[in-house]
């Protein structure tokens, strides 16, 4: 059994790392997949040479800039497999990240599936990052717990309601809001191998101090606005605005250092 794995790479310019990221896909072991490209709105673009590579790639053009959440969205709506893997344009699968992960899911009955990954630096430092502790089932907690990398992802399509999956009315940590949603029905498998390469820089959420606010501040908006916690409400919330006054205090001791 090969079933169809649709992967969706949004991209915005970075056209020369984009690269990186479809040979990473046409060199996976598995062979059963279509891999949709989704121009976030980059203009004055050519890619004759990658479409060519593989008859398996489509493209789709966005008129505009509209961010990831939507340019995912979109691939997802277009996608024909039965399975959904995301990468990042920046970012790249090593060659048997597929096929273990379509193995484990279909051998687990899994709907929802992570894996750990590989985080390379600027300074092309690597560190592994194991999130082999997020698995089962973890609401809410993933709200204000969440290690799952979005590259690391693969979901039966069954899940995305009316083909769609990340909230579109913010464009940071809304991929930690899709997931939290997912976990309200899905047991999450995590896998411990890591299958991906994650390349972090100073302007990636996790390193930017502004973004990792705001993020935070989405997600419970989020909270608010789209999920029935009911008892585990308020330590859901309580540890978001801990982790916010954290960031602070973190961020005010540096300074002395």
């Amino acid at each position: 059994m090969f079933p169809l794995i649709s992967i969706i790479i949004p991209f915005y310019s970075r056209i020369e790392l984009l690269y990186r990221a479809v040979d990473s896909v046409i060199k996976q072991d598995y062979n059963n997949w279509e891999l949709i490209l989704v121009n976030d709105g980059t203009r004055n673009v050519n890619l004759d040479s990658i479409l060519e590579k593989n008859e398996r790639i489509s493209l789709i053009n966005l008129h505009d800039n509209l961010g990831a959440s939507k340019a995912r969205n979109v691939g997802i709506s277009a996608s024909k497999g039965d399975y959904i893997a995301f990468l990042d344009s920046d970012d790249e699968f090593l060659y048997n990240k597929l096929s273990i992960q379509i193995n484990s899911m279909i051998k687990e009955k899994s709907l929802f599936s992570h894996t750990s990954y590989v985080e390379i630096s600027e300074e092309n430092n690597k560190r592994i990052i194991n999130t082999q502790d997020c698995n089962g089932h973890k609401f809410p907690e993933i709200a204000y717990n969440c290690p799952i990398a979005t590259p690391t992802v693969m979901i039966h399509k069954s899940l995305c309601v009316d083909g769609y999956l990340f909230p579109m009315d913010f464009s940071v940590a809304e991929d930690i809001c899709a997931w939290l949603k997912l976990s309200e029905t899905a047991k999450i498998l995590s896998i411990e191998e890591p299958l991906t390469n994650v390349y972090v820089y100073q302007s990636t959420t996790s390193k930017n101090l502004g973004k990792q606010v705001i993020g935070i501040l989405n997600v419970i908006k989020f909270v608010n606005s789209n999920l029935s916690i009911k008892s585990g409400y308020f330590k859901t919330v309580l540890n978001l605005y801990k982790k916010l006054i954290f960031l602070y205090i973190n961020e005010f001791l540096k300074k002395f250092k």
